[in-house]
């Protein structure tokens, strides 16, 4: 498998992704908008941000008052002497957090009024984090005039088809692969790049931060054989505003919710 830096800047990610691919949607009715393929391309939602630890401010208890992330891992890795903690942008206070996802583009740093010791994910015992790379698709249809979005039901929760990005393998050959894999399928084509995606989760090896890159897709398919390896129950079509509510995970419902504001999805 291979593990990817965070810090992936915008040339490395052309040459991996091209905004326009050789086989853009061949399927009727793709996604249609009045954005730039460059606006959708520049989505970066992350529910974690970055803070160097270098003073031991957590190693006296309590939370941290107003204080200067990073919002990429890389750039914290760089710029950190001492420890990283990982910051949960969802338990930010409210204009904080809001803040952050009003804006297209996360700046490479965020002032933050204060952290609550709950919003640090890596602390009590500190775990190292640790970049992961990984690459999924938004599967779309037409129906009726209506835009629907594929989600598949993984562990109890309602989640896009994704995954790690092999060694050797582009994000957009990833994409397809993880697609394919996931629900069963050969018929994938996909389009622009739908911007980037950042959560974490504890292992025992140390907090892990994927960053996920997606892509527009579409499929002739008409039935799915989800992946029971992968904890995948089933695969279902929904409204794209009835897709945003069922997704499991805040980072997910954040983008899908931006990704349809900047498509104007019906």
């Amino acid at each position: 498998m291979r593990v990817l830096s965070l810090g992936l800047n915008e040339q490395e990610i052309r040459r991996s992704v091209p905004l326009v691919s050789p086989k853009v949607l061949p399927v009727a009715d793709p996604l249609q908008s009045t954005r730039s393929d460059l606006d959708i391309w520049s989505l970066y939602t992350t529910t974690l941000l970055f803070h160097c630890d270098d003073s031991g401010e957590m190693d006296r208890g309590g939370g941290i008052g107003a204080a200067r992330l990073r919002t990429r891992f890389a750039a914290a890795k760089a710029a950190c002497a001492g420890r990283i903690l990982v910051v949960d942008a969802c338990r930010l206070p409210p204009d904080d957090r809001n803040r952050l996802w009003d804006t297209r583009q996360a700046p490479d740093e965020f002032v933050v009024s204060e952290i609550s010791k709950e919003a640090i994910l890596n602390e009590d015992p500190y775990m190292q984090p640790i970049a992961i790379g990984a690459a999924g698709g938004y599967l779309t249809r037409d129906n009726a005039g209506r835009r629907e979005l594929l989600l598949i039901l993984r562990r109890g929760a309602w989640d896009l088809p994704k995954g790690k990005i092999d060694r050797e393998e582009t994000i957009r050959d990833a994409a397809i692969r993880e697609v394919r894999e996931e629900l069963g399928i050969e018929d994938v084509h996909v389009g622009r790049s739908l911007g980037t995606t950042v959560h974490g989760y504890a292992k025992k090896e140390g907090y892990v931060v994927k960053t996920t890159h997606w892509m527009e897709m579409v499929t002739k398919a008409h039935e799915f054989r989800p992946e029971a390896d992968e904890g995948i129950e089933r695969a279902e079509w929904f409204p794209w505003d009835e897709a945003v509510l069922r997704l499991g995970y805040e980072s997910l419902r954040v983008h899908t919710r931006r990704i349809g504001q900047f498509l104007d999805v019906k």
